[in-house]
């Protein structure tokens, strides 16, 4: 099979008005290529930021992350429902390259003791709340077997 490919086979059969037996077997097969594209990514030849690493910075703009507080949930209030058992099994791997940044990556949060109160003003001020960066673009060989009752 090729990059993209998936399929579901699902059975069901109804056993009484109030009881259904349900089966469902999936696979999925896809490809993550993380590749820049464009022209705005690279690094201008005007950016004297340096890292910790001289690894060439793969000659992409750093990372950012901008922390500033979290999102509030809503309520959610609870209807009728439905009550599934049985189980539920899957057998994954993944071999990709690891989404790290070789050029840096740059945090600017709100609860750094450097903090302005404001990540976003930390940005515009140059306030870092740390930095990391990674030597080299290694790849991941993930393999994963989970079962659920």
């Amino acid at each position: 099979m090729g990059p993209g490919t998936s399929f579901v086979a699902r059975e069901a059969t109804t056993l009484s008005p109030t009881l259904l037996n349900e089966f469902t077997f999936s696979y999925t097969e896809d490809h993550i290529f993380l590749n820049p594209s464009g022209n705005n990514w690279q690094r201008p030849s005007s950016m004297t930021m340096t890292g910790f690493l001289d690894n060439g910075f793969g000659g992409k703009l750093p990372g950012l992350q901008i922390d500033n507080g979290a999102p509030r949930s809503g309520r959610q209030d609870l209807g009728s429902h439905n009550t599934y058992t049985g189980f539920y099994l899957a057998l994954a791997q993944k071999n990709e390259d690891a989404s790290v940044e070789t050029q840096g990556y740059l945090n600017f949060s709100d609860t750094s003791p450097i903090s302005s109160d404001n990540a976003w003003a930390d940005l515009l001020l140059g306030r870092v709340s740390n930095f990391s960066q990674t030597n080299q673009q290694i790849k991941y060989y993930y393999r994963d077997k989970v079962f659920e009752p």
